[in-house]
């Protein structure tokens, strides 16, 4: 019996080196037995998706193995794999990222974030408010990883600095006035109060009456309203998440650029979808850790005080004087500022469907989104994070020639090369370009011709409940595996099913890319979820409980979504000419009234 654990043990041990050495061997009958070209692909893509399950391997690392695998089992040339890691969208989310990092760095995050909470921080559920907006606008154009790590220390910073206001005063309540936590009324309404103790601190009732575990329910659904908030934001644009990416990008290698979304489009369907899962999550947590039933005698009594005199509560106290030691916005963040305003109008307004977009007064579409993001970034690179001597002139400014010669070294552009490109998240490029190699391999070897016939005895089966099978599918795996792997493996198997059932491959394949950010239940599922996890306030039921319910929730709405005004934003009545074949299923707007009706 010790033999039989020891060998155990050893085989846990050895587990990465014996997936990463087996999987390739137990897999060779299927190129063996069926010898052609998409076998070999098949062989290709079931090895690249075991290393990213079981990362047996750096997740970037698996995503280079197309270069080698393909080219080495005849599937591809190496050229044409490489060309995939360098496409136009890509170009267009390395733009992104270095003007994330120019925000990141110039504080203009922090500052958005702190503004928003000056505003929201009265109570402890409209203080969860404002965190979870705040972080959703900046994780649909920042990294959700980043914004993470911004606000889940700042939210333990002001709730560290109310549980010290707490513990010394005698008094049942955390603030002066009226308007402020009050924490007898909320612990008589609801569970949770205004502060909390840190992850593993232990204090004493306090004196106001409210026990350790309201201030750890509350602590607890303040760090994960932040992760949460991250996982959904990245939804609302089309560059909000790596996987929205890779859907544009393997749209364009199965059907060509005409399939791809623009940027407007899917803020149009992507935000409405973002705002009504944020609202059910902000709901659900409050139910789980501050009592709902609590909010409707809040938002009574928030009406009736609205015309008294408000006195600042505590944590509005901590949030202002933290905005404060920001100081006046600089010249860089200004630039930064106004450069960011300008990059997102000009995603938004370069190609939507409804008017002609700025894309028109060029010909032959050789202008894309890509250049207008360089064109930004380059702008960023060249103008000086300090003001200009010639522009400081002004009524108590003059040009003074001789100091402008004095100081003669430049100041740095506000752009720095050598920060930004340490700080690109080259695992995400390598990613989105597995994605698309393995989306262009589908259709060289002939793989997605064999799914598609494959797929054809799916034609009888409503098109929304194979909405319903796929959406819920890859939410049960971007548990386990990172959401743009899952999306770089599926994506283009979904698109082949839609394609062989005669329905619109956007139908099945927007919808299946929203709800692989679905990923609310574990720690491991993505980094915001990791990151609050970190801070030892969280258990893993606490996630497993709130996630469940928000994932159900976001899978209704998802459905809902795309089956509604999703018909409409993206013309799914209309089978199109880019994906070839004729229209099997009935149309959508009849699928829906059938369901009404049943």
């Amino acid at each position: 019996m010790a033999a039989c654990m020891n060998i155990a043990k050893l085989l846990w041990h050895k587990r990465k080196l014996l997936v990463l050495v087996l999987t390739p061997i137990l897999l060779c009958p299927l190129p063996i037995i069926i010898q052609d070209t998409a076998a070999l692909c098949a062989y290709a893509v079931l090895i690249i998706a075991i290393y990213w399950m079981t990362e047996v391997l750096p997740i970037a690392l698996t995503a280079l193995l197309p270069v080698l695998l393909f080219p080495l089992l005849g599937v591809m040339h190496s050229a044409q794999v490489s060309a995939n890691y360098m496409k136009d969208i890509i170009m267009t989310m390395i733009g992104a990222f270095f003007v994330a990092d120019a925000m990141e760095h110039w504080n203009i995050h922090r500052r958005f974030a702190l503004r928003i909470l000056c505003h929201t921080a009265s109570t402890p559920r409209w203080l969860m408010f404002g965190l979870m907006t705040t972080t959703s606008f900046l994780a649909m154009w920042m990294s959700n990883s980043v914004v993470t790590s911004m606000m889940v220390p700042l939210a333990v910073a002001i709730l560290k600095e109310i549980n010290v206001k707490r513990t010394e005063s005698q008094l049942p309540r955390v603030a002066n006035g009226d308007a402020d936590l009050e924490l007898q009324k909320d612990h008589e309404e609801s569970k949770p109060i205004a502060s909390v103790t840190s992850a593993t601190e232990q204090t004493p009732a306090s004196k106001s009456g409210v026990s350790d575990d309201d201030f750890k329910n509350l602590s607890k659904g303040l760090v994960l309203c932040v992760a949460y908030a991250a996982n959904i934001g990245g939804t609302a644009t089309l560059y909000g998440t790596s996987s929205n990416i890779v859907m544009t990008g393997q749209l364009e290698s199965l059907y060509g650029y005409e399939a791809t979304v623009d940027f407007g489009t899917w803020f149009a369907y992507g935000f409405p979808n973002q705002l009504i899962i944020l609202i059910i999550a902000w709901l659900v947590l409050q139910w789980r850790f501050l009592d709902l039933r609590g909010l409707f005698k809040l938002c009574r009594r928030s009406r009736n005080r609205r015309r008294k005199h408000h006195v600042p509560s505590d944590a509005e106290l901590i949030i202002r004087k933290q905005y404060a030691e920001l100081g006046k916005m600089t010249w860089a963040e200004v630039i930064v500022l106004v450069h960011f305003i300008a990059l997102s109008l000009l995603w938004l307004t370069y190609s939507p469907r409804f008017i002609p977009g700025w894309s028109s007064l060029f010909s032959h579409q050789y202008v894309t989104s890509s250049t207008a993001t360089m064109a930004v970034v380059i702008s960023l690179a060249l103008i000086p994070s300090s003001k200009p001597n010639f522009l400081k002139c002004g009524r108590n400014q003059s040009f003074n020639v001789e100091e402008e010669n004095a100081d003669s070294s430049p100041a740095p552009a506000i752009l720095d090369w050598r920060r930004a490109s340490s700080n690109m998240r080259w695992e995400v490029i390598f990613l989105m370009g597995a994605g698309y190699a393995i989306a262009d391999a589908f259709g060289e070897s002939g793989l997605s011709d064999y799914l598609a016939e494959q797929f054809k005895v799916f034609a009888t089966i409503p098109a929304w409940s194979l909405v319903i099978v796929c959406t819920v599918l890859i939410a049960i795996l971007t548990e386990f595996i990172s959401n743009t792997a899952t999306a770089a493996v599926f994506l283009p198997i979904i698109g082949k099913m839609g394609e062989s059932i005669g329905v619109n491959p956007h139908y099945l394949m927007i919808p299946t890319t929203v709800a692989s950010s679905f990923a609310f239940m574990l720690p491991i599922a993505t980094p915001p979820n990791a990151i609050a996890f970190s801070y030892g306030t969280l258990t893993v039921m606490d996630m497993v409980k709130c996630g469940l319910l928000i994932n159900l929730a976001s899978l209704v709405v998802v459905n809902l979504t795309i089956n509604t005004f999703g018909v409409f934003l993206f013309d799914l009545n209309t089978y199109p000419a880019w994906a070839g074949g004729t229209t099997i299923q009935p149309s959508l707007t009849e699928n829906i009234s059938l369901v009404s009706y049943s």
